[in-house]
C-alpha cells in the first residue's frame, strides 16, 4: 500500500502541475496583446469547456456507470440539470459586483473548479484499483496523464479572463486555485474508492452542466458582443483541442 499511496500523491503532485503550467503560461502575454485577442482567447477557452464537459464528463459518465444504459443515462441527465440549476442559483445569490466581469468570473471560477473534483477523483480511484490489485500501475499512470493533459488548457482558460479583472499575479493564483481541489479529491478517492465510485457518475454530470452554464452565461456573451467571427474562430480551435486530447488521451 505504501508504494501506491506514494504513486497516487506524486501523479496527482503532476496533474495539479499541469493547472499551474497552464495558468502561468496564460500569464506570459502583455496586457496589450490579452486586449486585442480577447475575443479569441474567450471563444477558445469557451470551446475548451464544452468539449470537456462532452469529452471528460458526461460521456465518461454513461460509459463509467455500473448500471443499465437507460439508468446511466437517466443519471446523466439528472446530474447535468442539477449541475446548471446549482450555478443559476450561484448566480442569483452571489452577491452583487459593482464591476460585472467580476461576477461573471466568480461564476466561471466556481464551475471549473467544481468540473476538477470529479476528475481528481478519477485519478484517486485509478491508483486505488491499483492497490486492491484491480488495475495495472500503467493503467492508472495514463490516467493521471490523460488528465493533467487536458488540465494545462483548462489552467489558461481560467487565468485568460482573469487577467482583465484581476491582473497577472491573481490571475494565475486563481488559475492554479481551480486545479488544487484534484490532490485533495483524488486522496479521498484512493481510500475510498468502493464507497464514493458509485457517486462518481452523477458528480461528473453535475459539473458538465455547471460548466456548460457558465460557458454560456460569463464565458461567451462579451465576446460574441464584440466579435462574434473571432469568438466563433476561438471557440472552434479550443473545441478541436480539447477533444483531441480527451480522446488521445482520455
Amino acid at each position: 500500500m505504501s508504494s501506491e499511496i506514494f504513486h497516487a500523491i506524486l501523479w496527482l503532485l503532476l496533474v495539479f502541475l499541469f493547472t499551474s503550467s497552464g495558468a502561468a503560461v496564460a500569464c506570459l502575454f502583455s496586457d496589450r496583446a490579452i486586449n486585442y485577442i480577447f475575443t479569441y482567447i474567450s471563444g477558445f477557452s469557451g470551446g475548451i469547456m464544452i468539449a470537456a464537459s462532452v469529452w471528460s464528463l458526461l460521456i465518461p459518465a454513461m460509459e463509467t456507470s455500473s448500471y443499465s444504459e437507460e439508468i446511466s443515462l437517466a443519471l446523466a441527465v439528472g446530474g447535468f440539470a442539477l449541475g446548471a440549476a446549482f450555478m443559476f442559483v450561484v448566480s442569483k445569490f452571489l452577491p452583487e459586483e459593482e464591476n460585472p466581469a467580476r461576477g461573471s468570473f466568480k461564476r466561471l471560477f466556481i464551475a471549473v473548479t467544481a468540473h476538477n473534483i470529479p476528475e481528481g477523483l478519477a485519478v484517486g480511484f485509478a491508483f486505488g484499483g491499483v492497490a486492491f490489485g484491480k488495475l495495472p500501475l500503467a493503467a492508472a499512470i495514463a490516467v493521471a496523464l490523460g488528465i493533467g493533459i487536458q488540465n494545462f488548457p483548462e489552467g489558461a482558460a481560467v487565468s485568460m479572463p482573469a487577467r482583465k479583472v484581476f491582473g497577472k499575479g491573481k490571475a494565475f493564483l486563481y488559475g492554479a486555485a481551480s486545479g488544487a481541489v484534484e490532490p485533495i479529491a483524488g486522496l479521498i478517492g484512493f481510500f475510498a474508492v468502493g464507497i464514493v465510485s458509485e457517486i462518481l457518475p452523477v458528480s461528473m454530470a453535475f459539473a458538465a452542466g455547471a460548466m456548460v452554464f457558465a460557458t454560456i452565461s460569463d464565458v461567451l456573451p462579451g465576446a460574441l458582443n464584440k466579435n462574434a467571427i473571432q469568438t466563433s474562430a476561438g471557440f472552434s480551435v479550443g473545441f478541436i483541442l480539447m477533444m483531441t486530447l480527451d480522446v488521445l488521451f482520455g
